[in-house]
């Protein structure tokens, strides 16, 4: 289970005027994961791995009235790859880290008018601890 932050800034022109609107996304993402530890010296493990899971949320962006932002829910399903290392630093203990790809597809909708379907591709660093039984 992962927690998500993101924040996207747009500014535009208008009769010469420049505005800039941000908007905030906030919301949980999990996955089951399916990986395959190759091992690449004593407790250091290269673990490729797919995934597929979902995500629920909400994005906050501004209105036309100053100081009064809007609110959409996201959700939707996602898929990750994996291509990261870990290391057993001792028999139970890990430490994991390195790149993942996230594909998103959902739909966002805003509490008074139809929603949007979209489509994202986000590339991740993961930094984790894990223990094993």
């Amino acid at each position: 289970l992962n927690f998500f932050y993101g924040k996207a800034t747009t500014t535009t022109t208008l009769a010469g005027a420049e505005e800039t609107a941000t908007s905030t996304d906030l919301g949980f993402l999990g996955f089951v994961m399916f990986n395959y530890n190759v091992r690449l010296g004593n407790s250091f493990f290269f673990k490729p791995g797919i995934g597929a899971g979902g995500f629920y949320g909400a994005r906050q962006y501004p209105t036309d009235v100053p100081g009064l932002k809007r609110e959409s829910k996201l959700y939707g399903g996602a898929g990750r790859i994996d291509l990261g290392f870990q290391f057993y630093a001792g028999p139970h203990f890990n430490l994991k880290a390195g790149p993942d790809l996230i594909l998103s597809f959902g739909k966002e909708k805003p509490t008074d008018t139809e929603g949007q379907s979209f489509m994202s591709v986000e590339a991740a660093f993961n930094i984790g601890i894990g223990y094993s039984f």
